[in-house]
């Protein structure tokens, strides 16, 4: 990816946005509309939107994107701009179906009111292809007129919502409209929901692999200059060879709070989705529905042999203790970061507690710990101060062992380490939040197989066929930084848990795999960075 497109999409994915949704109802009826059992035909009283829109700008709003149902048929739609405006959003933003942008005062007061960008819905490239999608006859040539009275005026980009009817003209719709004047689209992919599902799931839904020729032909109009193409909820191993094009993990919070409702009752009540049946194999979020129901198994488990702690780790564990949830006979094992780990607490501590790793940013943050008997192993998170001569000093202790990121510097420590203590040190695969870090920080394969057989240190966390372990890696049985004050998981932070520490991804080969059952592939910041195709399937 070229450097200035990242830096264009991290920057949009970083910047505090506010969505508000205006209405509960639309004037267009979409075949493949997701929220259709959520709109009830109401306009949402513009004494809620402005608390909302206020609300948002003390939070530290930055953009404002004005939303439906359809936004633009609010009688208040104006106002809100201007209220906007008046708050100090620093972008104006709303998600539109066009329509009432064709009536040209209409036009003229949301740019007089503030409107810096105009995303228009747009599934087709002639009347009867877009008509036939939004199920309103006239609906193309009336949105048609007004993206004319915007275009030259303010930002106008395009959304395209990708079905069996269009992928095939994907090319022909994407250069329809850039030759308008429109270089920048994002790409929906199907999601099973409402009435695309319950209606019309046979005439919308496709099968990624065999439309992989259309949208490959679609993704390359991104080559050409000042044209940026972004895809939304499309998996992972649909886009190999277009890595560039994996949506940041980052947009998975707009899928949670777009659906709180739904988590919190799977969370607080064990009502899973009616969504998990058939439909998962259509949605990007997979995997993190999946990963919710194995977290909510292992917190409701009776018992713990293992827990990971944060800054409020032992106070917690006393509480676990109290309440009978700890294996005393285990002796409870404590993954714990260095600041909440200090000799006066463990010495304070009557729980029976065996520290087997203390997670630290560096070894001077960790120096105080590393000659504590309960500390087993030291992960490191980063290697900017990874100081040979306490690391040394640790690992001549029996029993003691050390995880190093695998990034940039591993080779310079290794050097300064002794040879004879690197069969207690092993390699993880380091996990980014952001591209742009693993694309700074991390080695590449080859120079991770070089270090191996340079050095013979072990690999954590990387698939069998780049020299990690046949066996998944093992997690504790209860993660406590992912709960609330309240004692509940907290849906936020298990959203950035997930993302950190376990949105894994594969490629389309990888079903052929011997490993495949064990196996969860690479992190997707990771692919994003190296691509899908350094994933090689083994054979028994």
């Amino acid at each position: 990816m070229a450097g200035k497109n990242l830096q264009i999409k991290e920057s949009a994915v970083k910047e505090k946005r506010i969505w508000v949704r205006l209405t509960r109802i639309c004037n267009n009826g979409c075949l493949f509309c997701l929220d259709s059992d959520t709109r009830d035909g109401t306009i949402i009283p513009r004494e809620q939107v402005e608390e909302r829109i206020r609300a948002g700008r003390e939070e530290g709003g930055q953009r404002l994107i004005l939303s439906g149902g359809e936004a633009t048929i609010h009688p208040n739609y104006i106002e809100f701009l201007q209220l906007g405006r008046q708050l100090g959003y620093q972008w104006l933003q709303t998600v539109t179906n066009g329509r009432m942008f064709a009536y040209r005062k209409f036009a003229d007061r949301a740019l007089a009111a503030g409107l810096n960008e105009a995303t228009f819905s747009m599934h087709g490239h002639t009347a009867e292809l877009h008509d036939t999608l939004v199920g309103v006859k006239g609906g193309f040539a009336q949105a048609f007129a007004g993206m004319r009275n915007l275009l030259g005026r303010t930002v106008v980009n395009v959304d395209v919502v990708m079905n069996r009817l269009n992928i095939p003209h994907l090319k022909e719709i994407l250069e329809f409209y850039i030759a308008l004047g429109i270089n920048e689209f994002d790409l929906l992919h199907m999601v099973p929901f409402g009435r695309a599902w319950n209606e019309h799931r046979e005439t919308l839904f496709y099968d990624p692999v065999e439309m992989m020729s259309h949208l490959k032909s679609g993704f390359q109009l991104r080559r050409r200059k000042g044209i940026i193409i972004w895809t939304n909820r499309l998996p992972a191993p649909y886009l190999e060879g277009s890595e560039d094009l994996i949506q940041d993990p980052h947009k998975i919070h707009d899928e949670v709070r777009g659906r709180t409702e739904m988590f919190e009752e799977w969370r607080d009540r064990g009502v899973e989705p009616m969504c998990r049946d058939d439909r998962c194999r259509f949605c990007a979020m997979e995997s993190f529905c999946a990963c919710l129901q194995e977290t909510l198994d292992g917190l409701a488990k009776d018992s713990w042999n293992s827990v990971r702690g944060s800054t409020s780790g032992l106070a917690r564990l006393g509480e676990i203790v109290d309440a009978g949830k700890a294996n005393r006979a285990a002796g409870l094992q404590l993954v714990v970061d260095s600041e909440s780990l200090t000799e006066d607490r463990v010495a304070e501590t009557t729980i029976p507690l065996s520290v087997v790793e203390v997670e630290s940013a560096t070894t001077t943050a960790a120096a105080g710990l590393l000659e504590l008997d309960t500390v087993k192993t030291l992960r490191l998170t980063s290697l900017a101060d990874a100081d040979p001569a306490p690391l040394t000093a640790f690992l001549e202790r029996p029993g003691t062992d050390l995880k190093l990121p695998a990034e940039k510097g591993a080779a310079e420590l290794f050097a300064e380490l002794p040879a004879t203590l690197l069969e207690r040190v092993s390699l993880y695969h380091s996990t980014h939040d952001y591209l742009s870090e693993s694309l700074e920080k991390d080695l590449s394969p080859d120079e991770i197989a070089g270090l191996r057989d340079e050095t013979g240190v072990a690999l954590e966390g990387y698939p069998p066929c780049l020299g990690g372990p046949v066996q998944p890696r093992t997690e504790p049985d209860a993660d406590l930084t992912i709960l609330g004050d309240d004692g509940k998981l907290d849906l936020v932070r298990f959203t950035d848990w997930f993302i950190t520490r376990h949105y894994f991804t594969r490629s389309l080969r990888c079903t052929r795999c011997v490993h495949h059952e064990s196996c969860r592939g690479l992190h997707i910041n990771a692919v994003r960075n190296f691509g899908l195709g350094i994933l090689k399937p083994l054979k028994g």
